[in-house]
């Protein structure tokens, strides 16, 4: 008789024991809610204020605090001491994801509470918020310019980069990213809604082709653009053809102008703009020359 005894106490108190998180989690008199504002854009991180209301006798320590949203469960330790029938104000933080439709959504707030009349921690769930997703009005434009088109390995690419951004929140800047070939190269919060930039860019050290994106981040979408840079070695035997085709150039255009000097002094009539064409392929072909020598052999 007294062995049984023993087991129905023992059973009981077992049974306290594994009943006892779902006892406390409604011991203390704690009402959580969520206030303030009830839309937040999507992609952009949304901010919540949880008014936490202790209408017990006793000093409450909140440890952490949980937003549960249909894109995950957001968590904050915040450390705080409420006193006996006040109040405290949280706030909680997380990002509405860019793929998220506008609408409405429930959300749930929960604490982590601990009371010094019950062992453990204490879950308090507080009720439904309905959030209002909204998509955002932004535009975006990208413009991405190379200095050329073509270059030798472990050489060097300008990129002129101009953006604009319209519509974007108060405080929040678009952030640019330059990739070759899927690198990331560049990336930076940029100070301004709208304007230009030169990124500079090393070419690798092996030929083929290299693939320049550029990519403007604005939270709730991107805009990119590409362009294409040829990474060649200029061996002997190219700027031996390049050379030659210099040379070329250098005497057909020393024989057109020999015979517009003739021309002239024969008193042919000469269309005026000739000599203009002459001067512009003079200049091109000083061009050609000062890239050809900066190549180097």
């Amino acid at each position: 008789m007294l062995r049984l005894i023993s087991l129905t106490l023992k059973s009981a108190v077992l049974l306290s024991i594994i009943m006892l998180p779902f006892i406390i989690i409604t011991a203390s008199n704690i009402n959580v809610s969520v206030s303030g504002q009830s839309r937040c854009l999507r992609g952009f991180p949304c901010s919540l204020d949880i008014m936490v209301q202790n209408g017990d006798k006793v000093r409450l320590s909140v440890l952490r605090l949980y937003i549960y949203t249909p894109w995950g469960v957001f968590q904050k330790e915040v450390s705080t001491v409420i006193d006996p029938n006040s109040s405290a104000k949280l706030n909680i933080q997380f990002t509405i994801p860019p793929w998220a439709s506008a609408s409405l959504y429930p959300v749930y707030p929960q604490l982590d509470v601990e009371d010094p009349r019950y062992i453990g921690v204490q879950h308090v769930m507080g009720g439904k918020f309905l959030l209002l997703v909204e998509e955002p009005n932004i535009y975006a434009d990208l413009t991405l310019i190379t200095n050329t088109s073509e270059v030798s390995p472990n050489g060097w690419i300008d990129l002129f980069i101009a953006y604009s951004t319209t519509n974007m929140p108060s405080g929040f800047m678009p952030r640019l990213i330059v990739l070759a070939n899927g690198s990331v190269r560049y990336m930076s919060v940029l100070n301004q809604t709208a304007g230009s930039l030169s990124v500079p860019i090393k070419a690798p050290d092996s030929q083929g082709v290299l693939v320049i994106r550029a990519l403007l981040d604005y939270f709730s979408g991107n805009v990119s653009k590409d362009t294409y840079v040829t990474i060649r070695s200029y061996m002997i035997e190219n700027y031996t053809r390049y050379f030659n085709l210099i040379l070329q150039a250098s005497e057909k255009l020393n024989t057109s102008k020999a015979l517009y000097l003739e021309a002239k002094r024969r008193g042919i009539v000469i269309p005026q703009n000739i000599s203009d064409c002459m001067a512009k392929a003079e200049i091109s072909l000083s061009d050609a020359y000062r890239e050809f020598n900066s190549r180097g052999p």
